[in-house]
């Protein structure tokens, strides 16, 4: 039997008004006979349940389109959409809500799909057409939610996008991949979204119906800068504090909602919320990551609770299959590798599952050597002091041996604030034992930017036994242009090398705050740290007016962002000058860092 379209189309316009009935701020205005050249009727949408000519929000322009066609896939189809319609829905109408009713032979619903076509969306449409030279285009259309509260979103949410995409001029719609050349500079990005006071924060539901991102620059002008489809997961990470039978530590958490249902995950824990709620444990990351979480899941599989910031976050008779002894003995061998690592003050995190052979190897030495109190045996060297590295998943420890009456080595971090170094003076070798110093600083770039164990406590601690003084003032300022040149190549430990950078600094600025070569290293670490505020700005103006050094004055004028000046003081230095500047850390902001 042949079904008349005009039957269709009443039928896809019964099934849409259904679909619509239960939403309790909206009235459906939709023809069944004498449809409109574009659309098929309006959507009067209200500020609240009642319907009054005060509380009337906004009216949604809709299409209806009816199709005996089976729907192909379970999730979005696609349709075909006339180009031309679309550029009457941006003129004529700043955006459209599209419906397609799917039936079957009989006119019984299969399934409603729709899509928002708001000025946004249109825009990337008809660019796609242009390019094609299409009549028509194929769109992907999405399942029409069944929940009132969704449908309620989807109106209230597509009048408030339409409000601030109307009369928006073309040039302020950047589609993706345009911001990067583009040179607006934005003072805010807004996605703004629809939560019902019931709804979990962290949830999927007001991200069914999509979301636009939106910039807006100086003066207020806005752009949209893309559209966010509907999302797979959402989730919050933020630090909290968990408690689990006697064991408690901060760690960061993330909290969120995917298509399985609301989840929280520390690291290598992961406890799935709701009515029928599970818990996993696989050990994941680092050393130190590892040890935790073995322990706070320990404490849970003991007590059964779990505290999340002081509040009770669940709470389960017994983990069932929970080897509480081969956890005891994961937690003990762990132990040993968080002991060393703290013990050498060491920053990242080395994950075992990334060690090579070597790697557990060299680690086993220092453990013997440093926690057990071994001497060891170094092959192929007899020299009274040596100092060694110690090369570990891309990272480098620095040690120093002291050869003992059995031709063994007595080991020692050559980082540790108990120990001290002097340089050589004259031709014969002398060491200058009245100004010894922290032994970091004796060492070179390629060091700092491998040490593992490199630490701010550690330096000032050192520092309060050997202070920065005349006699050694300039070692210690080579070794903190090391630092920088370090910082500036990615460092290992990149954060705390720059705190040992800012904490060498200031202690030179100090002992000579008239100096300009300190003044500059001073500057030129705080620039790194963005902490180079106007007064320091006021002082490098004062050093470039005064200064006879043209390197001063261009090193002023680097890190006061003047570039053209910069340039030409380091254009009437000569060529052998110029290429020893070029050397220096403070042209790698000229070179690199942008202002």
């Amino acid at each position: 039997m042949i079904i008349d379209n005009k039957k269709i189309g009443e039928s896809a316009v019964d099934y849409l008004s259904y679909a619509f009935i239960r939403v309790i701020n909206v009235l459906t205005h939709f023809a069944k006979n004498d449809t409109g050249v574009c659309v098929d009727g309006e959507i009067e949408v209200y500020s609240g349940a009642a319907m009054t000519k005060e509380s009337l929000y906004s009216e949604i322009q809709v299409q209806i389109k009816g199709t005996l066609k089976k729907p192909s896939g379970s999730g979005s189809v696609k349709y075909r959409v006339n180009v031309t319609d679309l550029e009457k829905y941006l003129m004529s109408y700043d955006g459209v809500l599209y419906f397609v009713v799917f039936m079957d032979k009989s006119l019984n619903l299969r399934q409603i799909y729709y899509k928002q076509y708001l000025p946004y969306d249109i825009r990337e449409a008809l660019r796609r057409s242009k390019a094609e030279g299409q009549v028509t285009l194929t769109e992907r259309f999405y399942p029409l939610p069944d929940d009132p509260l969704q449908l309620r979103r989807l109106c209230m949410e597509f009048v408030s996008d339409q409000r601030k995409q109307k009369g928006i001029d073309e040039a302020c719609f950047l589609m993706p991949g345009e911001l990067e050349s583009s040179e607006i500079k934005f003072e805010k990005i807004e996605l703004s979204k629809t939560f019902y006071s019931d709804e979990f924060p962290i949830s999927l539901k007001p991200f069914e119906t999509g979301a636009y991102l939106y910039g807006t620059a100086q003066g207020g002008k806005r752009y949209v800068l893309e559209r966010i489809g509907s999302l797979e997961m959402i989730q919050s990470t933020s630090s909290h504090t968990l408690k689990a039978g006697d064991y408690e530590c901060e760690a960061v958490a993330n909290v969120g909602e995917d298509r399985d249902g609301r989840f929280l995950t520390v690291g290598g824990i992961s406890i799935r919320l709701g009515e029928t709620g599970t818990i996993k444990f696989v050990e994941r990351g680092g050393f130190r990551n590892r040890l935790r979480d073995a322990r706070l899941f320990r404490g849970f599989a003991r007590s059964g609770e779990l505290f999340f910031d002081g509040a009770l976050l669940g709470r389960v008779g017994s983990l069932n299959n929970t080897d509480l002894d081969d956890l005891d003995n994961r937690i003990g061998a762990c132990e040993k590798f968080v002991s060393l690592m703290d013990l050498l003050g060491v920053v990242p995190d080395w994950d075992p599952s990334e060690l090579s052979r070597k790697d557990f190897s060299q680690i086993g030495r220092l453990g013997e050597g440093l926690m057990d109190g071994k001497h060891l045996s170094i092959s192929g060297h007899s020299e009274n002091l040596i100092v060694f590295n110690c090369d570990i998943a891309g990272s480098r420890v620095k040690v120093l041996g002291r050869l003992d009456d059995d031709g063994l080595y007595e080991i020692f971090d050559l980082t540790s604030p108990d120990l001290t170094f002097a340089v050589c003076r004259g031709e014969n070798g002398e060491l200058d034992t009245d100004n010894p110093m922290p032994t970091l600083y004796s060492l070179a770039s390629e060091d700092f930017g491998l040490l593992a164990n490199i630490s701010s406590t550690k330096l000032e601690k050192a520092l309060e036994r050997c202070p920065v003084a005349i006699g050694n003032a300039d070692t210690v300022n080579n070794a903190l242009l090391e630092m920088l040149v370090a910082y500036d190549k990615e460092a290992v430990c990149e954060k705390e090398l720059l705190s040992c950078c800012d904490i060498t600094s200031k202690a030179l600025y100090n002992l000579e705050p008239n100096s300009g070569v300190y003044k500059i290293n001073r500057a030129q670490t705080l620039f790194r740290m963005r902490k180079l505020d106007e007064d320091w700005k006021c002082q490098l103006r004062e050093i470039a007016a005064s200064t006879d050094s043209k390197e001063i004055r261009a090193s002023s004028f680097i890190l006061l962002g003047q570039r053209e000046l910069a340039t030409t003081c380091l254009d009437s230095l000569d060529e052998l000058e110029r290429k020893r500047f070029m050397t220096w850390p403070i042209y790698n902001l000229l070179e690199r860092y942008s202002y």
